[in-house]
């Protein structure tokens, strides 16, 4: 993706007559930081504002139309690159940061950083990142609800392969977690409870082995690992108590 896709074109009903531009305020050297362009002097609902740099460069971009912005918001660095364009579903109060759309967001250098949509002034829907390198692939996809991450959340290589898998509730993990080579193998899989690493728990390890570990009763405090060799056959068991206060790492 590349921000010339999502420059959305804001027009302002100029027709024939004269825009006017009025200056808000200026910088101490007299350069205009913020000025608003009419169409027509007599109507005042409808106007773009231009927010400027000291270097004049442009900030800011709105279309406002009967007092409300519309269209999209647009944010630059002051480099002139695009840093947020916030699309706007339904007319805006100017005094509201987080207008319902589409939000798009970009490094310093010109490449999309994240996509999102906003709801009620927080985001709802589905969150994507974007990597910040010469191959500007999906880093993550997070599904969210009311600002928290909620759903299925995957990562990526930088070859575009999953790297993990993850559930969450509230911004807490859930239920499996499982990770991959990028050749697609699963390497590893975790359980949680109460958003931390719990059992059951697997990995396959470098050695060829692969290591198992799960309550061996109901109480949660004993854990029985195990480890196999590819086919099953069980080559050492060991029992412990856990500590559920202590993130548990599984064995390389």
């Amino acid at each position: 993706m590349r921000q010339t896709l999502f420059i959305l074109t804001i027009s302002l009903f100029l027709g024939c007559k004269t825009e006017i531009r009025e200056t808000i305020e200026s910088y101490p050297n007299g350069k205009v930081m913020t000025e608003y362009v009419y169409a027509d002097k007599t109507n005042k609902k409808d106007y773009y504002i231009n927010e400027y740099f000291e270097n004049g460069q442009p900030k800011f971009k709105g279309t406002v139309k009967d007092g409300k912005f519309i269209d999209a918001k647009l944010n630059y660095y002051d480099n002139g690159n695009l840093r947020e364009v916030d699309s706007i579903i339904n007319p805006c109060a100017l005094d509201f940061c987080c207008c319902d759309g589409k939000v798009f967001k970009y490094y310093r250098n010109g490449k999309l950083d994240q996509t999102y949509e906003n709801r009620n002034g927080i985001a709802n829907g589905i969150v994507t990142l974007y990597d910040n390198d010469s191959t500007e692939n999906i880093s993550e996809i997070t599904a969210y609800k009311d600002d928290k991450r909620n759903g299925i959340s995957k990562t990526f290589f930088k070859s575009s392969k999953v790297f993990s898998i993850k559930t969450y509730l509230n911004d807490s993990l859930v239920d499996y977690a499982y990770y991959f080579h990028e050749n697609g193998d699963t390497s590893k899989y975790f359980y949680h409870f109460k958003g931390k690493q719990d059992f059951p728990a697997k990995k396959w390890l470098e050695n060829g082995q692969i290591f198992y570990a799960t309550y061996s009763d109901s109480s949660f405090k004993n854990v029985l690992y195990r480890w196999t060799d590819k086919n099953g056959n069980q080559i050492k068991r060991e029992q412990i108590t856990h500590d559920k206060n202590k993130k548990y790492v599984l064995p390389n």
